[in-house]
């Protein structure tokens, strides 16, 4: 007997519509059980052959496109390496070569012409200082990671390299900086390196103003990695320029309050 569900009091409505489809799912599956059911042993294996076939093709097809696709991303990393290295090399030559003259106009002609003069030879010597640092800048960002080999790297010995090299910059600015014992650990010394020269140069470069920088280094075992720890009472960032900060050529600051290339 046919149900009319139209005339059925409306909380029932929605329970037997529910039921209803619940048995024509039933219905559906059942067919497709008998069905398989009826199929003899040698057409389940057809099935099943066909159904690996077209299964293995189609993991075949997306390895070899991935394998294509990996291949062209290394050429072109290698293409971006080599014109990086290329423009930088070429940029420097022309750059030394003005920057060269342009020290020597000043230094033969300085109070010699006008106020102007002088002031348009400390542009030109100014600009040329950025640009060399830009490009040294763009050159090393270039290298990272570039035929890199893991090492056994002692961090202490690394720290201690770097405050050699930084020695004058740590002096002028009375800097005093704190560390304890550092892991050794497998990573790149170069990187490693750069690191944390940067690191404390950026704690040294954005300090508060007659304020002497105060560095603590640490390293904190973790379940299956260090973590190292740069902390300092500078000018620090903003939380909502956490991220924009890691942008290529983005900077917080004018070149008045404090230099870089935002790199």
């Amino acid at each position: 007997m046919a149900v009319d569900i139209e005339a059925l009091p409306e909380k029932y409505k929605e329970l037997f519509k529910m039921i209803s489809a619940s048995y024509d799912f039933y219905d559906t599956d059942k067919q497709m059980m008998e069905r398989s059911m009826e199929l003899s042993s040698e057409e389940m294996i057809g099935l099943y052959k066909q159904l690996k076939k077209e299964t293995d093709e189609t993991i075949k097809n997306s390895e070899t496109s991935l394998y294509l696709k990996n291949i062209e991303l290394e050429r072109k990393n290698k293409e971006l390496e080599q014109f990086v290295y290329v423009a930088s090399h070429d940029l420097q030559e022309p750059l030394t070569t003005t920057s060269s003259y342009a020290g020597w106009i000043q230094k033969q002609y300085q109070g010699k012409l006008d106020e102007r003069a002088d002031k348009y030879f400390n542009y030109i010597l100014d600009s040329s200082d950025r640009m060399k640092t830009l490009i040294k800048d763009l050159l090393d960002f270039s290298r990272i990671g570039v035929k890199g080999e893991l090492e056994k790297v002692d961090c202490n010995k690394i720290l201690e390299d770097v405050l050699a090299d930084l020695d004058m910059a740590i002096t002028d600015c009375s800097a005093e900086i704190k560390c304890g014992w550092l892991p050794v650990i497998n990573g790149y010394p170069t990187e490693l390196r750069q690191l944390f020269q940067n690191l404390i140069m950026n704690a040294i470069k954005f300090r508060e103003k007659d304020v002497h920088p105060e560095i603590n280094i640490s390293a904190l075992k973790m379940e299956n990695h260090w973590q190292f720890a740069f902390a300092d009472n500078g000018i620090g960032i903003d939380k909502q320029h956490n991220e924009k900060i890691f942008i290529i050529f983005q900077r917080l600051h004018n070149r008045t309050e404090y230099k870089g290339s935002g790199i």
